[in-house]
């Protein structure tokens, strides 16, 4: 086998490593440049949560998971659709040093303990998708959102930059 090769139909480790290099760096980019705002719309969502169950008085945070998780086209929202029951188990991740440990100081600061291992998914995922937005040119820092509001069982939170609904073309989506 020859320097610098893992194996036979494998990527060299040079282009391994600068992908590793990439990941973390965008992960670091979103956290600095979107931290707080997230971390704010995490606070704004167990509100809101708090808001659900006390409207539904059955249910408890241990319940409830974030069954689907899209961003509307027509509206900028983020719309989380609320699933009631088990939690599926875990799923296999990589572990990412940066974004792992900030979600879990993050979600141990905002977030009750019947409810650290969605918010955690749900944040985690976040950081992860707004990484490619900053990948493909989005200046992140003009990323606020909105309080959440409630349709039914769906969570909506308005993407705002610059003030503006965000609408996933103007991000270069869709």
């Amino acid at each position: 086998m020859s320097a610098g090769l893992v194996g036979i139909d494998k990527e060299p480790t040079y282009q391994v490593n600068e992908f590793v290099d990439e990941l973390v760096s965008r992960a670091r980019l979103v956290l600095r440049d979107m931290g707080r705002e997230l971390e704010s719309m995490l606070k704004n969502i167990v509100q809101a949560m708090d808001t659900f169950k006390e409207a539904h008085l059955l249910i408890t945070l241990r319940d409830v998971r974030f069954d689907e998780t899209s961003w509307l086209k027509e509206s900028g929202q983020l719309m989380f659709k609320l699933a009631l029951g088990a939690a599926p188990p875990d799923p296999d991740m990589f572990q990412h040093v940066v974004v792992d440990s900030w979600v879990a100081e993050v979600v141990g600061r905002a977030v009750p303990p019947e409810f650290v291992r969605e918010c955690a998914l749900l944040l985690r995922a976040l950081v992860m998708q707004f990484a490619m937005l900053g990948k493909m040119g989005f200046d992140l820092t003009t990323i606020t959102f909105d309080r959440p509001t409630w349709v039914s069982d769906r969570m909506l939170i308005t993407v705002r930059s610059n003030g503006k609904p965000m609408l996933p073309r103007d991000a270069g989506a869709y």
